[in-house]
C-alpha cells in the first residue's frame, strides 16, 4: 500500500491517514493490522509497532514539537547498550 502521507520512523498522525485513505480504508488497514493505534490520533505502522523509534516518533506526534524523550527511550535512541530494551 503506498501513500504519500508524511510520517515519521513507521508513525502517522490518524488525521493525515485519513485525508490519504478514507474514512473506510483506513478502518480496513487498522481491523487488518496494518496500522495500530498507539498515542492519542496517532497510528503506527503494525509491523513496526514494537520500534523504539516508530514509538517514539508517534509520542512526538501526539505531544508536538516542544515535547522531550527521556527515561530508557532516550537512553536508546542515543545508542546506550546497557539497556536491554525500552520495556524496562
Amino acid at each position: 500500500m503506498l501513500f504519500s502521507t508524511p510520517g515519521l520512523h513507521g508513525a502517522y498522525r490518524r488525521a493525515d491517514l485519513l485525508e490519504a485513505f478514507g474514512r473506510r480504508r483506513l478502518r480496513d488497514a487498522i481491523r487488518c493490522g496494518r496500522f495500530r493505534p498507539l498515542w492519542t490520533g496517532t497510528l503506527v505502522d503494525g509491523c513496526r509497532f514494537l520500534d523504539v523509534h516508530t514509538r517514539a516518533a508517534a509520542a512526538l506526534l501526539a505531544i508536538g514539537p516542544d515535547a522531550i524523550l527521556c527515561g530508557p527511550t532516550a537512553a536508546i535512541l542515543h545508542g546506550c547498550t546497557a539497556i536491554a530494551s525500552a520495556d524496562t
